[in-house]
């Protein structure tokens, strides 16, 4: 949209549609307001109604309503029904038409009918009016930029290089934020770009022709929380149980083939197992084609025979990916940063090499299950754990802390004496997690203790007001685990594993479902009691207690947390070691104005002299960043 009437010529607007076309290979589409001067282009993943009538930019109600929409809304068909009987007529049997009529029916409101993951924007021809608006947590992503000028919003920031008006310039200040805490960014209205805003989950905004703009949060998990929750502990599970069944038999609802990734942790374990035990009641589990697991060979991520036991519970196709690496090593690292656009903690290769399994030879579009959010609906994180471990300390509540202590043992080996519970211990950690402490003490205090890869920035983040802004805003009746369970799943674990599962995913033309993110349960599961999370021995343990029968107990009971990671260490010593060279011998690598390369490189050198990899992978962060920046600088990936 542009303040000044000067509409956006045909060639920019292909150029900026096109530029996402791994996002939507199926078919495009653009739509016109020359006297708003308007525009909106889309590449369309066909998932609901297959045929042209799907087909967006799509409008309703005789042109009054446009709308350009990523995602699904999976309760569509109830929806549909409720606005049929208000009068309203469909067209198609896609979900984009339920939207605009729910739209037009309920305003605003509409957000609070949809049980999906969405980013959408719909232009209201009567009110002249742009209302755009993201899912609960931010599942689906929404990137804009606004200036006197002009509106322009996007999937991911990768398409503003096609806009002229647009000048390319990284934020160095957020780039150095984001390496120091790489789960930060993902929640706030920063990115890494200039210029560049997020849309935070959760909220909505309006433009008007006259760029007058509005954000709001619409969306409050504490404000939705269930009132009347089942008060016995068999009560608590069934209702658990329940939805997550419903969650996942909604995420069935698809004209594509859908298959499931299986990594054989709890997670994933759980919604495989779950959706096949939907399909094998309802006699229909062809529906289902296979499921898909990565196999790291010799590392500490090897998981594959628990994925082969859930697999073979439900007589379901499994294919393993063994990880090795291509001959063109370097182009593939290049094409998993370009498409992921930010700053991570590891190369996700396992993920990316797993989703062009599922897509080789199967054309354009596949639907996948994954489980992903179930350390965040469940307290399945070992560092969620402190705050807890804490909290029972200063409340002398002693047998809680030794059970906490031995899940801690379970999940991450060693014994129970390497748990520190001592009062300085809890004195340390209250103080770090102060705001004084974070703003004040911890800066200079990663430069004298040399923590990387803080301490290789250049100019460290002095408050993280960016970040910890949100650790202090808690609802004041939450226990210290609900405390914890709340921050990780809106302001820092989830968020930026919500950006990681879908833009690897969106590049292989998948779309991805994550059932544990349904936000009843994770409303459920935020308003149960914290025994019913972390209690009797484990970690997720209404998880476990719902999925007693539907899954192998060997895989229900198991306390080691692996993680569907990357083995960093093997990687850099072997087959990443010569991109690794190159990248602390890069001379813009070396006079970087954001970290100290020099530095960087004799960190790496003695470390790598000393066998020492894991310091080594600690610095990926700045690696990706360097990478991140290298590639948009040069606008893509080679040709």
């Amino acid at each position: 949209m542009n303040f000044k009437g000067n509409d956006i010529s045909d060639g920019t607007l292909d150029a900026y549609t096109d530029s996402l076309a791994h996002r939507g290979p199926g078919s495009r589409g653009v739509w016109r307001n020359k006297k708003m001067a308007l525009s909106f282009g889309h590449r369309r993943l066909a998932i609901f109604d297959l045929s042209d009538m799907g087909r967006q930019p799509m409008t309703y109600l005789d042109g009054r309503y446009t709308i350009t929409f990523n995602g699904e809304i999976f309760n569509f068909h109830e929806l549909k029904a409720e606005l049929a009987r208000m009068g309203y007529k469909f067209r198609s049997t896609c979900d984009t038409e339920v939207i605009l009529a729910a739209y037009a029916q309920w305003g605003e409101a509409c957000l609070y009918k949809f049980n999906g993951s969405f980013a959408f924007g719909i232009w209201d021809n009567a009110k002249k009016v742009l209302f755009l608006a993201r899912d609960h947590f931010g599942i689906k992503p929404f990137h804009y930029v606004m200036t006197d000028d002009y509106f322009a919003f996007a999937s991911e920031m990768k398409a503003f290089l096609q806009l002229p008006e647009f000048k390319l310039k990284f934020d160095e200040a957020i780039v150095g934020e984001t390496i120091a805490n790489v789960n930060g960014l993902e929640a706030t209205q920063h990115t890494l770009l200039h210029g560049v805003m997020r849309l935070p989950g959760g909220h909505c905004m309006t433009v008007t022709p006259e760029g007058k703009s509005h954000i709001r949060q619409w969306w409050n998990t504490y404000e939705q929380m269930p009132n009347d929750m089942p008060v016995g502990e068999e009560e608590q599970v069934e209702q658990f149980r329940f939805l997550l069944r419903d969650a996942c038999h909604l995420r069935l609802r698809s004209d594509l083939p859908i298959v499931a990734t299986l990594s054989g942790g709890l997670d994933s374990s759980t919604v495989a197992s779950m959706t096949a035990s939907i399909l094998q009641e309802e006699g229909s589990q062809g529906h289902f084609e296979r499921a898909y697991t990565a196999s790291f060979p010799g590392t500490n991520q090897e998981e594959t025979q628990y994925a082969r036991d859930v697999a073979q519970r439900y007589n379901l196709p499994l294919s393993v990916r063994e990880i090795g690496f291509p001959h063109d090593l370097n182009s593939l690292v290049d094409k998993i940063i370009w498409y992921h656009e930010d700053i991570y903690w590891v190369l996700s290769m396992g993920p990316w090499l797993v989703y062009e399994d599922i897509v080789k030879g199967k054309g354009a579009g596949m639907v996948v299950l994954d489980g992903s959010g179930g350390d965040e609906l469940a307290v399945g994180h070992y560092f969620m754990l402190y705050d807890e471990m804490q909290s029972a300390i200063l409340s002398g509540k002693w047998g809680r802390v030794r059970e906490l202590q031995q899940i801690l043992v379970n999940m991450r080996g060693g014994s129970v004496d390497d748990i520190p519970v001592n009062p300085g211990y809890v004195m340390k950690r209250a103080l770090l997690n102060s705001r004084f402490g974070l703003e004040v003490i911890l800066p200079p205090l990663s430069k004298l203790t040399n923590i990387p890869p803080r301490s290789f920035l250049r100019h460290q983040p002095v408050k993280d007001k960016l970040f910890y802004q949100y650790q202090f805003n808690k609802p004041a009746d939450y226990s210290a685990l609900q405390h914890t369970q709340y921050i990780w799943t809106h302001f820092m674990g989830m968020p930026t594993v919500n950006r990681m599962y879908d833009r690897a995913p969106a590049a292989n033309t998948i779309s991805l479902r994550a059932p544990l993110l349904d936000y009843r349960l994770l409303t459920y599961s935020m308003a149960l009691p914290d025994k019913m999370k972390v209690g009797r021995g484990y970690t997720k343990y209404i998880m476990r207690q719902a999925m007693k029968g539907l899954m192998p107990e060997n895989v229900r009971l198991r306390t080691n947390k692996v993680g569907f990671t990357s083995p960093m260490n093997e990687w850099f010593a072997g087959p990443l070691n010569g991109w690794l060279k190159e990248t602390i011998h890069n001379q813009d690598f070396l006079s970087s104005h954001i970290w100290n390369g020099p530095a960087v490189k004799k960190y790496v050198e003695e470390s790598e002299g000393a066998g020492k990899w894991d310091n080594i992978s600690k610095l990926w962060p700045i690696f990706n960043a360097f990478h991140t920046m290298r590639l948009f600088h040069q606008g893509g990936l080679k040709k």
